[in-house]
């Protein structure tokens, strides 16, 4: 019984942590899309500083 539990446990955990790393890739290649998509359409030609935005 402790063996079996031991070993669900085991099989569990390993499932676990690659799917939460696939996730955590997931979340930043989104952030890396969004970082471009604010470069590409912001200030097109670099006049205006951050402090003059409204």
């Amino acid at each position: 019984m402790r063996l079996r539990t031991l070993a669900v446990f085991g099989i569990g955990y390993v499932l676990g942590t690659r799917a939460g790393r696939e996730r955590y890739e997931q979340i930043v290649a989104a952030a890396r899309r969004a970082g471009k998509r604010i470069e590409e359409y912001g200030d097109p030609d670099g006049t205006r500083s951050p402090s003059t935005r409204g």
